[in-house]
């Protein structure tokens, strides 16, 4: 590849940091053109569709093709298949459109291997499910039927990807739920929210598998700086998001609630509480103070739930589900394109990528060691063969951020870099770039860069971020915070779970942009 070849021939120089945020500030402006292809929303996008749906009052009708014959159903309980329970509304809708199909037919689900305990099979003719098969609290209501009929319809195709990777995810998460005394159920939260996508990335930008926003994952201990967003890794956010789901629940009274607020905010699920007078969610969705997608969050969990457990009951018999990662973890330097290691393991880069999402740019952070996720191996071999395949020197690397109409190639020239390690890098192909999308640029030594043509100006922006992360994840035992390069009252405030009033009042402050570096800011 040349991406490699170009990094084997970089200068011994540092690497400069890219800006703090950077990615976040990249989709802002990309949604501000009104560009969808600049997240990666799967939960968005199936809610928007959803909503389309029932404004159009559509309604589902299972597919004929995959019902079998009457004759057929002694086959397949021989084949230890399960009956599928159809949902007496979607038979109403097969009798008024064509009442033919019905007759002699029954639904049937084929057998499917499951190597992880995740599935339940429920033979029950009263409802959809079995509340014994469930942690959480479970309740059929209209609103639970309505996405049911949405996931196995319109959605269908969606909840088919988030079910493959549900399986690569879930019983670590399970894992982790109940070493915090949480259900264990609670893992489909995380589902409704990205579909188990650790890169996902909403238009509200919020990241990683449970989409938590930067100052909340700040809030609870995430590492957000230049070139690690812990959002995205799969078990530091998980535990994250078991504590705050911890907090809700004490603070709202019971699951529901808790769900609930973790959608709309804590705070706004307290003032429905108060408001109504009422803990019961169902009594909370039937006035306007919560936002529709508040009202739906927990129904919409619950029909995730019962689909998840029982999959092959509402047809979902042709998933490529995706095995857990058997992994161990190894410190390296900083500044290691982790796409060596892969080479070095001789597995896919993506794979590698995969394994470890929190690194922004695949890169560990320069200047300090990083923990990195592989797969089981011999570990003495692999750190051997690594570093046979670094370069010699420290790759140097700068951030640009493009402009409309800018090309991979035109950034190439100016930088002295090529196309191939560009694309490369990060991950991209093809000329189109979005504004505002940040690029690492890799330097290759020997081609010497050129000046911007009078048709580029103004020059490209290239901005190096601090070498401290804004916030830190905990004040200092003093509980007094040091004010860092690029910190604001607000940046603060959001970190340690406080307001903007609360540190001026108790700091004095009277001007909120007089922040000095290296002020002492008390914590309340």
């Amino acid at each position: 590849m040349l991406f490699f070849l170009s990094l084997f021939l970089a200068a011994a120089t540092p690497a400069s940091q890219p800006a703090v945020d950077a990615e976040d500030k990249t989709i802002a402006a990309a949604v501000a053109e009104g560009d969808d292809d600049a997240v990666d929303d799967e939960a968005g996008e199936l809610w928007k569709l959803q909503e389309l749906e029932q404004q159009q009052g559509g309604t589902l009708v299972i597919p004929t093709d995959e019902w079998l014959p009457s004759d057929d159903i002694d086959l397949a309980k021989r084949a230890t298949v399960r009956q599928r329970r159809t949902h007496p509304e979607d038979v109403v809708a097969l009798l008024e459109g064509n009442p033919a199909v019905l007759f002699g037919q029954r639904l049937a689900a084929p057998a499917v291997e499951a190597l992880w305990p995740m599935f339940v099979e429920y033979e029950g003719t009263g409802s959809l499910f079995d509340p014994k098969d469930y942690d959480i609290p479970m309740t059929m209501h209209p609103m639970v039927e309505q996405w049911i009929k949405f996931f196995t319809g319109s959605g269908r195709e969606y909840f088919n990807r988030w079910l493959a990777r549900s399986t690569r995810y879930i019983p670590l998460f399970r894992e982790i739920m109940k070493e915090h005394g949480l259900p264990q159920d609670t893992v489909y939260l995380s589902m409704i929210e990205s579909g188990f996508n650790m890169r996902g990335f909403s238009r509200a930008m919020a990241s990683g598998p449970w989409q938590f926003m930067s100052y909340t994952g700040k809030r609870f201990g995430l590492k957000l700086d230049p070139w690690v967003d812990d959002r995205r890794d799969w078990i530091k956010s998980t535990h994250a998001a078991a504590v705050y789901l911890k907090e809700l629940n004490g603070q709202l009274g019971n699951w529901y609630l808790a769900w609930a607020g973790y959608n709309a905010g804590g705070g706004k699920m307290s003032r429905a509480v108060a408001k109504f007078d009422t803990k019961d969610f169902w009594e909370l969705t039937k006035p306007r103070f919560l936002h529709p997608e508040t009202k739906n969050y927990v129904p919409k969990l619950i029909a995730a739930a019962i689909i998840a457990k029982s999959p092959r009951r509402f047809g979902f018999t042709n998933v490529e589900y995706q095995k857990p990662f058997d992994f161990e973890t190894v410190e390296l330097e900083g500044g290691v394109d982790i796409r060596y290691a892969a080479k070095a393991l001789d597995i896919d880069a993506d794979t590698m990528l995969e394994m470890n999402p929190s690194l922004k740019y695949g890169i560990t952070p320069p200047g300090q060691k990083f923990t990195i996720r592989i797969p089981r191996t011999d570990k003495v071999a692999f750190l051997a063969k690594l570093q046979e395949l670094l370069p010699k020197g420290k790759p140097n690397f700068k951030v640009h951020v493009a402009r409309r109409g800018e090309s991979v190639a035109g950034i190439a020239a100016i930088y002295g870099s090529t196309v191939d390690a560009i694309r490369e890098q990060n991950r991209i192909s093809g000329e189109r770039l979005m504004r505002g999308q940040e690029l690492l640029v890799p330097i290759v030594v020997g081609i010497a860069p050129r000046a911007p043509t009078k048709a580029e100006a103004p020059a490209p922006v290239v901005r190096s971020a601090p070498t401290t992360a804004a916030v830190a994840s905990a004040p200092p035992k003093d509980g007094n915070y040091v004010v860092q390069s690029g910190d604001t009252l607000w940046s603060i405030s959001q970190a340690y779970g406080c307001t903007v009033a609360d540190l001026k009042r108790l700091n004095n402050i009277s001007n909120h942009r007089g922040l000095q570096l290296g002020q002492q800011i008390k914590i309340p």
